[in-house]
Formats: C-alpha cells, structure tokens, sequence
C-alpha cells in the first residue's frame, strides 16, 4: 500500500497576503494639445504686424523724404551760438526725422551748464530747438582761460565759447589761483565788492556797457578789497580803482577822464598814449 504525505496547504491564507500587493504603475504619456483653428490665426496675424511694424519703422529711419532738412536754434536773448552747439545741429540734418536722433541732440544740448531748459519741435521736415539759458550777474573769467558764470544761487563753470551768449554782462578777469580759490570756496568780500560796482555801471539802449572795455580785478583772496583795473579804450585811459568807491565818484572819475582827453584826442591817439588814472575814495590821481 502506498503512502502519499500530503502538506496542509490554506489557500485562504494565501490569497489574503498577496491579494493586497499593489501593482506598478508607469507613467503615462500626454499627447500634445491640438491648436485650434482660431489659435493659429491669431500667431499669423500677429507675426505679419511685427513684419509691418519693422518694415514701417525701416522706412521712417532711411527714405530720404523723411529726413531733417534744417535745424534752427533760437536763445531766450537771440545770442550768437558757439560752435559747438552750431555743430550739433549740423550733423543733425540728414537724420531720420523720427528715428533716436532728435532725443539724443536734446540729451547733449542739456549736457551744457549755459542751458538751463529747452523745448524741441517738429515743423514739416524742420526741427525747432529753443533755448533758454541762463542768467547770470556776471562772468569771472581767469588767466587760464575758464570762464564762470555768477548767478544768484552759484558758480556755474561754462564750457569753451560759451560766454560769446552772454555779450551784455560785465566780465571780470582774475588769476588761474583767485579762481581756484573762489571755485572752492566761494566769493571772498574783495571780489563781492568789485561786482558790486561792476553791475552798478550800467548798460546802453543796445544792452552794452557804453564806455567799458577789460574789467581785471587784483586782490589777496583772503583780504579785502584789492584793486580793479578798468579800461577805457574810447578815450585811450586805463583807470585802477584803489579803494571802493561809490557809483556816483566812479562815473565822476569817467566824466573827469573824458574831458581831460578830449583836450589832446589826436595827441594821445597819434603817439598812442595810453592815459592812467588812480581812483581813491576821496581824489582821482592822473599818473604820467
């Protein structure tokens, strides 16, 4: 008789630890979204504004037709311009007439301390700049050739040629060190009380000082009043102020000079005499 050894084997059991092992998942892959009809149309439309837009663009930049023909510049005081700005202007003709060239001018323009605002307009094929400068009390120009302006507020440095705009304010010269000094620290009291009698001269029907020529102020700059040596080329005199004086004992000293030349005017001009004169708080001094 055979034996068969049989093992208990509870399939239940069996079936409860595997039943609940989960199975593996693998990512899916997306299809691409499909672009509707309406989508595709608006990428075209916009793609062939993009190729108008450059292409108009292009042809405001570079034909001819729309290009600067001429540039003016007015002043608030219709002075003569320097060069550099006069040379500005022309190379903005020939430009695009609404390319970046018309900004940066103004952008360059207002690079220079003489302006203090301008407005730029547009008229045809022409470009109008006006403007408006500054006003100064009075222009300090020293031995090395910088010019500043005096205003109300401060010391404005101008740029080479730019004092040809101001024609009408009195200038006064002063060494390369006293405008060192003065560009540090200010006006010393000499220097204050020159300008004073400066602007006190006066200007003609034309907005010119009638009878004065080189106005040259020496001083300590840290003392007070100097001198001020003012020429008078119409009557061939050189007048050095001493001491302050007042505007009325300096127009007294001119009318003085003026008669005394006019005495021996062919004289003087033939053995080209030049006449001086002292000024002193209390008396006029002739020196020979």
């Amino acid at each position: 008789m055979a034996y068969v050894h049989s093992a208990d084997f509870d399939y239940d059991t069996y079936r409860s630890i595997y039943s609940d092992t989960p199975e593996k998942e693998f990512p899916r892959i997306k299809k691409p979204a499909k672009i509707s009809s309406w989508g595709l149309s608006l990428v075209v439309i916009c793609g062939a504004v993009l190729v108008v837009l450059s292409l108009g663009y292009y042809s405001l930049r570079f034909i001819p037709s729309l290009s600067i023909k001429q540039v003016e510049i007015e002043t608030s005081s219709n002075s003569q311009l320097p060069r550099d700005i006069t040379h500005l202007a022309e190379q903005l003709v020939g430009q695009a007439l609404y390319g970046r060239s018309i900004k940066e001018f103004e952008q360059q323009l207002l690079t220079y301390n003489s302006i203090s605002a301008l407005s730029i307009t547009k008229k045809g094929r022409s470009v109008i700049s006006h403007i408006e400068l500054i006003t100064p009390l009075a222009l300090l120009k020293d031995s090395s050739g910088r010019t500043l302006a005096l205003t109300d507020e401060c010391l404005v440095p101008l740029q080479d040629g730019h004092d040809s705009m101001f024609r009408s304010v009195p200038v006064i010269h002063i060494s390369t060190l006293h405008g060192d000094y003065i560009t540090r620290y200010g006006l010393d009291t000499g220097l204050q009380e020159a300008l004073m009698i400066t602007q006190e001269m006066g200007l003609d029907e034309h907005q010119r000082l009638p009878i004065i020529g080189e106005i040259t102020y020496s001083g300590r700059h840290t003392s007070s009043f100097g001198s001020m040596t003012i020429e008078l080329p119409a009557y061939h005199s050189t007048l050095l102020v001493k001491e302050v004086v007042t505007m009325k004992q300096l127009l007294a000293a001119f009318e003085m000079i003026k008669a005394d030349y006019l005495q021996s005017p062919v004289a003087n001009i033939a053995l080209m005499k030049q006449l001086r004169y002292d000024l002193y708080n209390s008396a006029l001094v002739k020196r020979v």
